[in-house]
């Protein structure tokens, strides 16, 4: 509600330090300051970065162009993913995030620190990699906005990735395959996929 008129950027994770909400929340503050068309959702539960994000938030003139639903679950995810322009995931660490999988196959343009560990989408042009600084952040959300005309040809690129990699039935094959060359014999046959797909 409200924010109709903005450019949403999302993010959906756990409040916590390891996520990288600070960085992702001061490099918006730094841009909102100078744009008033931008709004930002950090959708998740807290994990105890919530009182940081509160008081970043206290007194800044873009605090009412942030929200803070907590953690979504079903057709109110749908719909964020939805309504945002942008997805941004800036983890300090990360495994494999199911948000950024999410986001991807709904065709947003991605905001993704260098610690996301998804070289797919970066290799694909689906957006920005930053590095791990609130410094490096705000300057790949600023060079993404000036690109708002790319976002749904970023957002077809990232769909089209999780399509060739990431869906079940492209898993399960590389698996089966994995399965069979350790019937036949073959020793470390994961390590020769990976060596082999680069």
């Amino acid at each position: 509600p409200g924010l109709a008129d903005k450019t949403i950027i999302l993010s959906m994770g756990r409040l916590h330090d390891i996520k990288g909400c600070d960085l992702l929340l001061g490099a918006f503050l730094d841009v909102a300051e100078r744009r008033d068309d931008l709004a930002l959702v950090m959708a998740g539960p807290d994990e105890g970065s919530l009182p940081q994000i509160m008081s970043m938030l206290e007194g800044h003139p873009a605090r009412d162009r942030v929200r803070l639903p907590g953690l979504v679950h079903g057709d109110q995810r749908l719909a964020m993913l939805a309504d945002a322009d942008i997805f941004a995931q800036c983890s300090r660490h990360e495994t494999a995030s199911m948000s950024v999988l999410e986001a991807a196959y709904a065709g947003k343009p991605l905001l993704l620190t260098d610690k996301c560990n998804y070289p797919e989408f970066v290799e694909a042009g689906t957006g920005v990699e930053t590095p791990t600084t609130r410094e490096g952040v705000r300057e790949g959300l600023e060079s993404l906005l000036e690109r708002q005309g790319e976002f749904g040809a970023m957002g077809e690129r990232a769909r089209a990735v999780v399509n060739e990699r990431f869906l079940h039935g492209t898993i399960m094959e590389g698996l089966v395959g994995i399965y069979e060359k350790l019937l036949a014999g073959e020793r470390y046959p994961m390590i020769q996929s990976m060596i082999q797909s680069g």
